[in-house]
């Protein structure tokens, strides 16, 4: 069963719009997460949204959602560990990472 669809149902939401409401509350926080960033911004809101749905569904053991705000709090923290891997690499290539200092 997809992620979104696991979230919804274990939350107690309404079946209405099941994937409606996920999403759109994913894509709010990505457009606030990355509002906060640097200007000139390579990330896109769609590439964040994409990288924290991978690592939701390639957890070894499936997440027992507690609550409805349960899910976005977890997004959230995903979509911040992704920003700060996506900084920290950015700012490795600018430093020469991987090149050969002889």
């Amino acid at each position: 069963m997809p992620v979104l669809k696991v979230a919804y149902h274990s939350a107690g939401w309404s079946a209405t719009g099941r994937l409606r409401h996920p999403t759109c509350i994913i894509h709010a926080l990505a457009r606030t997460h990355l509002s906060r960033g640097r200007p000139n911004q390579t990330l896109q809101p769609t590439a964040l949204i994409n990288e924290v749905y991978l690592r939701l569904i390639d957890q070894s053991q499936p997440i027992q959602w507690q609550s409805r705000s349960h899910f976005p709090g977890t997004a959230a923290r995903l979509m911040r560990m992704i920003l700060v891997d996506h900084s920290r690499a950015r700012h490795a290539a600018k430093r020469g990472a991987g090149l050969d200092r002889r």
